[in-house]
């Protein structure tokens, strides 16, 4: 929703060189990455580009919502995702983070500025 709602398109996703991103033509994320426009891109071996991101990521994704990675029973299926879209826009919208990309930024601070092409 957060992309869709501004319109942006991901040209690219990075993972890493484990084997659940890989496979065939017919894995789903190549499935959806062929039918998007996008580009599948593997970080290089030995190389940390994403890690301080993702733990990042999953840390504030564990405190925000402590029982949203946990085996628990939803009274629908819609509301996994409805917990971890509440989690994501605290994430992009709330916190501030520092780094080569955001500067002591919110991430939405920085997508908007890239948007606005500075």
């Amino acid at each position: 929703p957060f992309y869709q709602e501004r319109d942006i398109h991901a040209g690219a996703v990075v993972t890493d060189r484990d084997c659940e991103y890989c496979g065939t033509e017919i894995h789903p994320l190549e499935l959806d990455l062929a039918l998007n426009d996008g580009e599948h891109r593997r970080t290089k071996v030995r190389k940390s580009q994403a890690i301080g991101f993702v733990e990042r990521l999953t840390a504030t994704l564990i405190e925000s919502s402590p029982t949203a990675l946990r085996a628990r029973f939803f009274d629908s299926v819609e509301q996994p995702q409805t917990n971890l879209d509440a989690s994501l826009a605290s994430y992009n919208q709330e916190q501030p983070y520092q780094g080569s990309q955001n500067m002591g930024r919110r991430s939405i601070d920085t997508i908007v500025s890239f948007l606005k092409g500075g």
